[in-house]
């Protein structure tokens, strides 16, 4: 049997709901494709590409599989509510942290078929805006599952693939240890830096030029979806902010004792590390 589904089920049409439905829609345009979305011009602008659309999950009967593509906290809500209407299907979430998605999913049963999902893709642009058919093309999608099964596995692997993506299977607990720095942290440092900004007068538009725009983009994220990542992930937030202070105090020792030396360390040991970890084409 193949591993490829028949019916996909979107619940939530944002940047990365709407992006899955396109990149299904010109990678396997035989597939019938269902949205679930509250909001009525987002949902009207997405009947262009979709089989059917509703505010009701009653629109998923029959989905194979169902993908939860909202806030982390609206996705530990649907979960028994998925499983207990639509125990047949498969359900893959794309939320940004995984180990309280897991946990909540693994307390359902091993006859619940779930699997947690992240794709370490997307940008700043929020809702429809975002909508990019080529949006996950070879970019890593990490996959753990909430029940080991085999058939599982290789048919969430057959749908991630479908998107462009590459599957990538890893531990819920290190996935969000690593993510909350690489990108929860991130973005925070981002809405630090534009608050600061407002509040010390120095968001002058002819003085923001392209370092100001490549550090205060990420605060121009969804903050519906933000504020559920750093919630459900805040211990190792604040693990990842702490080591910062530190910096942060080292530096400002190194400026007030004017350690001209000390600082050229510092640039050209950052500029170095740049070099080894920035992506590559």
């Amino acid at each position: 049997m193949s591993n490829l589904p028949q019916t996909v089920g979107i619940v939530g049409l944002g940047q990365i709901g709407g992006s899955i439905a396109l990149a299904l829609r010109k990678r396997a345009p035989q597939l019938r494709l269902l949205g679930v979305e509250l909001q009525s011009s987002r949902a009207a602008k997405a009947r262009s590409f979709l089989d059917a659309v509703s505010t009701e999950l009653d629109e998923l009967a029959g989905a194979d599989w169902i993908v939860l593509a909202t806030p982390v906290r609206v996705i530990l809500r649907l979960l028994p509510e998925l499983f207990d209407r639509f125990p047949k299907a498969a359900v893959l979430d794309t939320g940004s942290t995984k180990q309280a998605i897991l946990t909540e999913a693994r307390k359902l049963g091993p006859d619940f078929q779930f699997v947690g999902g992240h794709p370490l893709a997307g940008s700043e642009k929020a809702g429809e805006t975002g909508w990019n058919p080529d949006l996950f093309e070879k970019r890593p999608f990490f996959l753990c599952q909430a029940a080991e099964s085999q058939p599982l596995q290789a048919r969430a692997g057959a749908l991630v693939e479908q998107l462009g993506a590459r599957p990538v299977w890893v531990d819920p607990e290190e996935h969000d240890r690593l993510l909350a720095y690489s990108s929860h942290f991130a973005y925070l440092l981002s809405v630090l830096y534009l608050l600061q900004g407002k509040t010390t007068d120095q968001l002058h538009p002819l003085f923001l030029g392209s370092g100001f725009a490549g550090l205060a983009r990420l605060a121009g994220s969804s903050a519906e979806m933000a504020l559920d990542m750093v919630w459900t992930n805040r211990e190792n937030v604040l693990r990842e902010l702490r080591h910062f202070q530190k910096f942060l105090i080292q530096l400002e020792e190194i400026l007030e004792g004017a350690q001209v030396e000390e600082l050229n360390h510092w640039l050209r040991r950052s500029e170095s590390l740049w070099q080894e970890v920035k992506p590559r084409d």
